[in-house]
């Protein structure tokens, strides 16, 4: 949820700015896709360096319900 919220901050703030050029070049759109792919990496590596701790933790907490 969290990269998803920076990326989104980002081009909320670039659109309440208005930055852009003249000619119709919105440079944003390639930063937030950048910036979202790069996070969405970061998360899936340390998602997959954590499964076996984020299995336990899911298993405790549905089991227990």
């Amino acid at each position: 949820v969290l990269p998803t919220m920076i990326v989104h901050s980002v081009y909320d703030i670039a659109q309440s700015l208005n930055i852009g050029n003249a000619n119709g070049f919105d440079v944003w759109k390639y930063v937030d896709l950048g910036m979202a792919a790069i996070l969405a990496a970061v998360m899936m590596v340390i998602l997959y360096k954590k499964r076996t701790e984020t299995a336990a933790l899911w298993a405790r907490k549905w089991n227990n319900s």
